[in-house]
């Protein structure tokens, strides 16, 4: 992830705390309603295949993120028309690699195009590039699930592990259910994701003070801590699994 390097651990906390969304159950993000809009099913399905992208690619998983950060904002901000999400989608990930990817900053277009397997011209995802532009204002990076993760896990140090490609499955599925990405804070999705994966040691009390500080440190409270990861549990494991 492509960070400056001037700002220290507390600045990156604040900036993120400080530009974050807020949203909750009670005020959630709307797709708009209307004849032909993208659904909330259709939503996930686009997401879905933004994730798959990211894996065939080796794409990072802010750049991932990213992208379905820009589509959702997108999908927030106007009616999209269902024959254009994935084009919505397709392009989200072009800027978001052009953001993230150092390593593909040379590769032209059409070769990105191609390893999407799309059929879209060149001149159709750069004109929805320029309505996305336009319609964002420019201002294609905000504060999401994942990068408060990363920022997380850096505060833990070596407290916790997590096997990365589990971790990123799992994030997968977070951002692949609208109904918990709309009701809850990125920062309160995060510290419930991790909370709900990280390895507890053998008593518990451990992860609970691990907990407590990231509490602190992003001003979550513990009843929407355990709320939003009572919700996580369920999309992981299944009510049944969760109570066995």
């Amino acid at each position: 992830m492509k960070q400056n390097g001037n700002l220290t651990g507390s600045n990156i906390i604040s900036n993120l705390l400080l530009n974050e969304i807020k949203i909750n159950c009670q005020n959630p993000l709307i797709l708009p309603r209307g004849e032909d809009c993208v659904t909330e099913e259709q939503r996930n399905t686009e997401v879905q295949w933004l994730c798959k992208q990211g894996k065939q690619l080796d794409l990072g998983l802010d750049t991932v993120g990213a992208a379905i950060s820009i589509f959702d904002r997108v999908l927030t901000q106007t009616c999209v028309r269902s024959k254009y999400a994935n084009c919505v989608a397709v392009t989200s990930l072009y800027i978001a690699i052009k953001l993230f990817e150092e390593g593909l900053d040379s590769i032209g277009i059409e070769d990105i195009l191609n390893d999407f397997d799309v059929e879209y011209s060149i001149n159709e995802v750069l004109r929805m590039e320029r309505s996305i532009l336009a319609k964002l204002k420019w201002h294609l990076i905000s504060p999401t699930v994942e990068r408060f993760i990363f920022v997380m896990l850096s505060q833990l140090g070596s407290s916790i592990t997590v096997e990365s490609i589990a971790l990123r499955e799992k994030v997968e599925d977070l951002f692949s259910c609208w109904n918990l990405m709309s009701k809850f804070r990125p920062s309160l999705l995060a510290l419930s994701l991790i909370s709900v994966v990280m390895n507890p040691d053998e008593d518990g009390l451990e992860s609970l003070k691990l907990c407590a500080r990231l509490m602190k440190t992003f001003e979550i409270d513990q009843k929407e801590l355990r709320s939003c990861s009572s919700f996580l549990e369920d999309l992981f494991y299944g009510e049944s699994d969760k109570e066995n």
